[in-house]
């Protein structure tokens, strides 16, 4: 595509500073900011991936500009998980119960009251940080300060805790019409925090699941107001059907747009784009490309990578950390290397092969030091 890209972000070893030909140091959580930068450069569009922090910057561009995308009340709204959560129940959507709570006290008497384990989230946190699992072991007051401290406006809900399969979608909505929902599985790590680390496509029940997830997706374009965008969907699978999580106009990180790409055989990074500048876009049927798996090789300490053995497994291995690099764990505990993705048309465990490469890769670094 000919265009002249421009990358707003604050400083920091994030890819696409280094890439980018006109990288400008702001901060993308100040919808002010990115309006100036926005005016000054006289953008024709404007959108973020694997992120929440700017949806608020990006809807504020989009109405002040009057361009394609979703509006500022929109992105305030899927910012904040409460805001979110509320209009999800307006329109009877399916969801966990949750509660507003200020203090640990409030989170115990939501428990009492519930018939499962529940889960604490700050409101505004991204990437599940700050999301607790609760049962009847944990220590609610240690873990409500994690969570509220996880939360730049210091609000944290409560939820019940949903027993299920969790998985995703990416839903590709032009104007307010949905246009294509791919199904994903996904990788996370084990309770009492889920983190998705992989995914793959298609989902093993996709057939099962699309017709209820697509009537749940155009409730949600209904209810937050969505439109050109693509958007990352939490779902988790029930006896009951399918609950939704949560959903924000922006794609997902972790590999989903390669690996949904690959599947549906497009270049989703340029389909986003495209319905940024009001661009035609084509999708595919199902099974034009090629099912798919991808997962992060990740360290649990920080120090510096002093060696890495190549091994046939390396083969599916894309490396990001190299050797003498230093690398420190994230708020969550660990940190990426880089990822492996597999790519087979007949294999219904792809999923699982993934995984175990993943973790065989895991095994060829060695990290020195711990800091």
């Amino acid at each position: 595509m000919d265009l002249e890209v421009h990358v707003a972000s604050i400083s920091g070893k994030y890819p696409g500073i280094d890439i980018a030909k006109n990288f400008h140091e702001i901060d993308i959580t100040s919808p002010e900011k990115v309006l100036n930068l926005s005016k000054k450069l006289e953008i024709d569009g404007i959108l973020s991936t694997a992120n929440d922090i700017s949806l608020s910057s990006i809807g504020l561009v989009v109405d002040s500009m009057n361009l394609r995308g979703f509006s500022a009340k929109t992105g305030t709204i899927c910012q904040n998980k409460l805001l979110m959560k509320r209009k999800l129940s307006e329109y009877n959507l399916r969801t966990a119960k949750f509660k507003l709570v200020s203090s640990a006290l409030e989170v115990s008497k939501f428990f009492e009251k519930t018939d499962s384990n529940c889960v604490i989230k700050p409101v505004d946190s991204s990437g599940s940080r700050g999301v607790i699992q609760i049962t009847k072991d944990s220590n609610l007051y240690k873990d409500f300060e994690i969570a509220k401290n996880n939360s730049k406006i210091g609000k944290v809900i409560v939820e019940e805790w949903i027993e299920g399969s969790e998985f995703g979608a990416q839903a590709i909505i032009v104007g307010r019409k949905l246009e294509r929902l791919i199904l994903h599985s996904d990788i996370t790590t084990e309770p009492p925090i889920r983190i998705p680390i992989g995914h793959g496509c298609p989902h093993p029940k996709e057939r099962d699941l699309q017709k209820e997830c697509e009537k749940m997706v155009r409730m949600c374009i209904d209810c937050l107001d969505l439109k050109d965008s693509i958007c990352n969907i939490d779902f988790i699978d029930t006896p009951e059907g399918p609950y939704i999580v949560e959903i924000t106009p922006r794609m997902g990180g972790t590999r989903l747009p390669e690996v949904c790409g690959e599947y549906i055989g497009v270049n989703m990074y340029e389909m986003a784009v495209k319905i940024a500048l009001g661009m035609e876009i084509v999708t595919t049927a199902n099974g034009t490309g090629t099912p798919n798996a991808a997962c992060n090789v990740l360290s649990w300490k920080s120090g510096q990578i002093s060696s890495f053995t190549k091994t046939g497994d390396s083969n599916f291995f894309v490396q990001e950390a190299v050797i003498d690099e230093n690398v420190k764990v994230n708020s969550n505990g660990y940190c990426e290397l880089g990822y492996v993705h597999v790519k087979e048309n007949e294999n219904p465990e792809l999923l699982s092969i993934a995984k175990n490469l993943a973790a065989n890769i895991e095994q060829c670094y060695v990290i020195s030091g711990d800091e």
